[in-house]
């Protein structure tokens, strides 16, 4: 390199600084190379361990998750292929044949019915919660002035009311308030959307139109993956796409059945709505940054400056404030267009996102930025350069090489304050702390706002391959970059080393390491991008001498052989990643016992390897496991919003229901680590239900409690043939109960009683006052106990 004195800044460490056509690019040029190859290396290196690895994945997921690993989710068909007959037929050609054909439904009125209970139920819920408080601090105040009060003898606050205005009918027609009891109303609401959902599940459960989407389960597991393969029919019109390793709560039921060309033409629109967003971001974020300064709103509005200093002071924080929160809604923005074209999975779209937020960024803060900071300036650029073609080259070296600066300033920001940003979690903690307090009252609301944390890998990886892009585009041209690359990626190694040990829920990013497969995508991309960007370069720099040919000729070569790898390894090595090789359909979960010992992998399923042999039976079929170890954190979501009863048959030593206080009230007992959040190990039952007899009116003290009586139904799952491993593939809406819980917290005040029985007595047979693993702190909020062992309760079987 040849530093000039005339320069100050980063750049007399950089190539900008070199004569054009100059020896000394060779330096650089060679270093370019050998950071290539070594990419190209690790690149292959890492997509061999990950092929063991996933081999290893699909074959444990035989024992862990049978269901998964036998069944395929075929979309697109119509007319015959329609019959689960018929596809049982054209599919039982297969090794070891079909066992199971489930012929989506459309059950999209059942989910609205559903969706208006759960409205209701947390209306329920959030009304006798509030009353259960208020209860609550009516007997703290009475006992501040009365210690010895008895409870008994103070009169229950007022039912919640509200007064709504509504036409009356006395003789003739008028206008009037009409106040009523808002718990007697929704208990009444949830009553009668019990009652529709019951006489649906009898009357029109059997008469649902089919969807044009199948999940086919095979009995062997290389039936499966050979399916997903095949061609079903000969007419050249249809379209049938097959997805494996589908997990029911991965699946949009809404958009299981999107038509193919109907989805093509949404993916169309999607795709043009993002590129002209990246093209007018530019634009966007100059205006944001304009119409935020301070001084051109102070003279838009004809105001003295000097009268307003202090808001002179928030020129540069108001911006940067903005576009940050701009960038951080784009993602979100994306997942909705995404979602808009169909996809039958959260998964596919999470990976569509994670590619069109990389190609965004790249565009936006890689190439827009060296160009022009506005719509109208990138076109002006391209004009004047079309019109002078010779100018083109003269260019690059502008746009690449002397911007080093910026980008090397940009990874040193990136390295040291989104680290620190990203450690310290303001934006998790504010959520995980205030979202509760303010937003959440009933125990319910509280649960789902106290879930575990899911790692946004959608959305952070684009951004950490960005650094990668940039780093190796000025890895050579300014060397000066490359520690704080090392710097950067060692310190997120580092934060999420111990974010998914502590924080992150790791349920929630489980795909079967298919995420590998977009970042390797991304990473070929990065490197195409380098690769042109240096050809350019190499071109510019001067070709009328045999040096500057030999360095654009090295150069385009890289390029070329980085293509034939990249085709190479999306030919030869992309079908190892999804698919398994014939040659271990009877092998052993462990059978790389070598990887396993240099690799130090834990076996999380605990199993040896005679545990295989007796567990897996090809030819008998799959081992159906315990359904509640089958379930992930997004199932026990599915299961709480469906209104799902709480049961723990994981927790081995039960607590004491309750415990008696100093003045001899009965409160719930609760663990000293109570106030953390143990929701992966809470199962909801789709079958049991927990009944809570606890209350008695005043009037019957002395008589027993009233057992629930169901009303007797056809509909319960067993009758409609759904066994239980045959549920994992039905639409959730189908499965859901008639029979729903209301979560209150527990009456320590006794008050609320009465209330309560009212509640029961008005939904006897369709829904419940549950109270348990729920109380009132000191605070007067709402408490959970995520250790309380629910299995301790009594348990019913609906029938």
């Amino acid at each position: 390199m040849q530093n000039s004195n005339n320069s100050t800044d980063l750049s007399r460490f950089s190539a900008s600084n070199l004569y054009k056509d100059s020896n000394k690019f060779w330096f650089h040029l060679i270093y370019y190379v050998i950071t290539v190859a070594l990419v190209l290396y690790i690149l292959l290196r890492e997509s061999a361990l990950f092929i063991r690895l996933r081999q290893r994945a699909l074959l444990k997921s035989r024992i862990q998750k049978p269901e998964k690993a036998h069944t395929i989710l075929v979309s697109g068909l119509k007319n015959e292929y329609l019959d689960e007959s018929y596809l049982k037929k054209i599919f039982g050609v297969l090794p070891g044949g079909v066992k199971r054909v489930v012929v989506n439904k459309d059950a999209s009125e059942l989910e609205r019915l559903l969706k208006k209970r759960d409205t209701i139920t947390q209306n329920l819920e959030v009304t006798l919660t509030k009353y259960i408080i208020v209860c609550e601090k009516l007997l703290k105040k009475k006992k501040k002035t009365n210690p010895d009060i008895d409870p008994e003898t103070i009169p229950p606050p007022p039912h919640p009311t509200k007064s709504f205005f509504r036409f009356k009918c006395n003789g003739k027609l008028s206008l009037g308030f009409e106040t009523v009891d808002l718990v007697e109303l929704f208990s009444n609401q949830l009553l009668e959307i019990n009652k529709t959902i019951l006489n649906f599940k009898e009357t029109d459960l059997k008469n649902l139109k089919n969807k044009s989407s199948a999940f086919i389960t095979f009995n062997d597991q290389i039936s499966a993956h050979l399916a997903v393969q095949s061609i079903v029919g000969q007419d050249l019109t249809s379209v049938t796409s097959k997805l494996l390793d589908t997990e029911q709560s991965d699946v949009i039921w809404s958009d299981i059945s999107v038509n193919p060309y109907s989805k093509k033409i949404k993916i169309y629109i999607s795709s043009a709505i993002t590129l002209f967003l990246a093209l007018t971001w530019g634009s966007l974020s100059y205006s944001i940054t304009t119409l935020t300064n301070i001084d051109f709103l102070l003279k838009a509005f004809n105001i003295d400056v000097s009268k307003a200093t202090f808001l002179s002071k928030l020129n540069g924080f108001i911006p940067a404030m903005l576009l940050s929160l701009l960038v951080s809604i784009l993602p979100y923005f994306l997942m909705f267009l995404v979602r808009m074209e169909g996809r039958p999975r959260r998964s596919d779209v999470d990976f569509d996102v994670c590619n069109r937020f990389f190609l965004f960024l790249v565009f936006t803060v890689f190439v827009l930025p060296q160009f022009s900071n506005t719509l109208n300036g990138l076109v002006l650029k391209f004009t004047g350069i079309l019109s002078n073609t010779q100018e083109v080259l003269n260019q690059v070296i502008e746009y690449f090489i002397i911007s080093n600066t910026l980008f090397v300033t940009f990874v040193v920001l990136r390295t040291f304050l989104s680290t620190a940003v990203f450690l310290i979690m303001i934006p998790s903690v504010l959520n995980r702390s205030l979202k509760p307090y303010l937003f959440a009252i009933s125990p319910r609301q509280i649960y789902m706002a106290e879930k575990p944390t899911k790692y946004e890998w959608q959305t952070m990886i684009p951004q950490h391959l960005l650094v990668f892009l940039i780093g190796l585009n000025y890895s050579a041209i300014s060397p000066l970059i490359n520690p704080f690359c090392f710097l950067y990626f060692l310190l997120f190694y580092y934060i999420y080393k111990f974010k998914f040990k502590y924080i992150y829920d790791q349920d929630q990013f489980s795909l079967g390491g298919t995420s590998f497969v977009c970042i390797l995508h991304q990473t070929f991309k990065s490197l195409f991008m380098v690769e042109f960007v240096w050809l350019l370069i190499m071109i510019a720099n001067g070709v009328t001498t045999k040096s500057g040919i030999a360095r654009a000729i090295v150069s385009a070569a890289v390029l070329v052989y980085t293509f034939r790898v990249y085709g190479s390894v999306k030919k030869n090595v992309f079908p190892y990643f999804y698919y398994l090789p014939i040659a271990l359909n009877d092998a052993s979960p462990n059978f790389d016992s070598e990887l396993s010992f240099n690799s130090n992998l834990k076996d999380t399923s605990d199993l040896t390897e005679n545990q295989d042999e007796s567990v897996v039976n090809e030819k008998a079929g799959p081992s159906v496991t315990d359904d509640a170890s089958q379930r992930s954190v997004n199932d026990i979501e599915s299961s709480i919003e469906s209104e799902k009863s709480p049961v723990t048959p994981f927790l081995q030593h039960p607590s004491p229901l309750t415990r008696k206080s100093k003045n001899g009230k009965i409160i719930p007992e609760i663990s000293k680590s109570s106030q953390k959040v143990y929701s992966h190990i809470l199962d909801f039952s789709k079958n049991v239900l927990v009944v809570e007899r606890n209350f008695k009116t005043k009037s019957s003290k002395s008589s027993k409690p009233k057992t629930i009586k169901r009303a007797k139904t056809s509909s319960s799952m067993e009758e409609f043939g759904y066994s239980d491993s045959h549920k994992q593939f039905i639409n959730p809406a189908i499965l859901a109960n008639f029979f729903s819980f209301v979560w209150t917290p527990y009456d320590g005040s006794g008050l609320a009683k009465d209330l309560v029985a009212k509640v029961n007595m008005i939904g006897e047979g369709y829904f419940s006052v549950v109270s348990k693993g729920a109380f009132i702190n000191g605070r007067n909020k709402v408490g959970i106990d995520f250790n309380f062992d629910f299995a301790h309760f009594e348990s019913l079987a609906l029938s």
